[in-house]
């Protein structure tokens, strides 16, 4: 696992959030799979390649990632999406956080399509479950700041955000961001307990 030591772990705690692992390792999946998915659309990517750049040996590897490689996509998926998706304090709004959001992921689409096209077609049900879920536990962070949702309530949320963005993504963010926005837009107000909020990003 990559380590960072003395002023640089302060820029990397800031990147990751200052989600920090045992043993002072950074875990950065999505920084290390970026250095090789960010230029342009990848279809094949090894663990090897992985081990190299992340400097990690391969037993550490399978000790981190127990399914392989479709844990490994799945992680660097899952840190990105928190990371363009998830509330942060300077939003002043839920509309312009998730606007923010999206342009964040539209900016980085060879990436998402990088992933896409790596993954095994039977690791892709796998990964959807996952993603699924992710988009639950955004939507329930979301409705915390308001009235909170029920959970089954949340989880039909997070399925209808999952599919509006997976689809965006899966055609290569073709779609202006600002009508992908517009359709999830209309689930707002569910996640917000119909509250009026101002229409401005």
């Amino acid at each position: 696992m990559l380590r960072v030591q003395g002023p640089d772990i302060v820029f990397v705690i800031l990147l990751f959030g200052g989600n920090i692992l045992e043993n002072s390792a950074i875990p950065c999946v999505q920084f290390v799979l970026k250095q090789s998915m960010t230029k342009a659309v990848i279809s094949s990517y090894s663990i090897s390649k992985y081990c190299k750049s992340a400097r990690m040996s391969r037993s550490t590897f399978y000790r981190t990632f127990e399914n392989g490689k479709v844990d490994l996509l799945y992680k660097g998926l899952e840190e990105s999406l928190k990371d363009s998706l998830m509330p942060k304090k300077f939003d002043k709004t839920m509309r312009m956080s998730i606007y923010r959001g999206l342009k964040e992921i539209e900016a980085e689409k060879n990436f998402y399509l990088s992933i896409y096209k790596i993954t095994r077609m039977e690791d892709r049900s796998i990964i959807r479950v996952r993603l699924k879920k992710l988009a639950y536990q955004i939507v329930m962070k979301y409705a915390d700041k308001f009235e909170g949702l029920p959970k089954r309530k949340g989880k039909t949320l997070g399925n209808l955000i999952y599919n509006n963005i997976s689809e965006w993504i899966t055609h290569g963010c073709l779609e202006n961001v600002n009508e992908i926005y517009q359709q999830l837009e209309l689930l707002l107000p569910q996640v917000e307990g119909h509250r009026c909020s101002d229409n401005n990003k």
